[in-house]
């Protein structure tokens, strides 16, 4: 059992640490510089505006400084913040995957693909809020703050947990599972 505290505290510990770090990053180094925000943002715009077309609709991004909309039939419904560009997801999750004890072989294929999952899923929610603004506008306020976060975060907790039970168990923890189960 002892182990299974130090595991606890050296886990807290290093995600405390990775959280301080990635502050201290984005604020005096990617934030001041945009370049990552703004690629991202475009990024996300041109994906979401890709999946709409494959919908069927006419849809395509317009870049006006450093403002990026996503548009259908030449109207912009929805601009493309640093806050929604998926980053502080990206990093949430690595973090997670990055702090928990495992081989590094499994750790770069689930990141690699975690990262791009969360994208997908970050695309999709764009185009939806996109149509949302389109057809529904009213309930894009309460669609953008709470139904999409939360799908979006329950997908990366889902992530995380299919991590702990299924890719990341070294010998030291083929004992521990999450979420715990009774045993008998």
């Amino acid at each position: 059992m002892l182990a299974n505290k130090q595991q606890i505290i050296k886990f807290i510990l290093l995600a405390f640490s990775i959280y301080i770090l990635w502050f201290i990053i984005y604020d005096f180094v990617i934030e001041p510089d945009k370049r990552i925000d703004f690629g991202l943002n475009v990024l996300l715009a041109n994906s979401g505006s890709f999946l709409l077309r494959l919908l069927g609709y006419t849809a395509d991004v317009s870049i006006n400084g450093n403002k990026i909309s996503m548009r259908i039939n030449s109207t912009s419904l929805l601009d493309v913040g640093n806050a929604c560009n998926g980053l502080e997801l990206f990093v949430l999750f690595v973090g997670f995957i990055i702090c928990f004890p495992s081989g590094k072989a499994n750790k770069w294929w689930f990141i690699i693909a975690g990262i791009l999952s969360i994208h997908l899923l970050n695309s999709i929610r764009a185009a939806a809020l996109a149509l949302n603004q389109y057809y529904h506008p009213q309930s894009l306020h309460f669609n953008h703050h709470y139904t999409f976060t939360i799908i979006v975060y329950a997908y990366i907790f889902y992530l995380w947990i299919l991590w702990v039970n299924r890719f990341s168990k070294s010998k030291s923890m083929q004992k521990t599972t999450f979420p715990p189960h009774a045993k008998t």
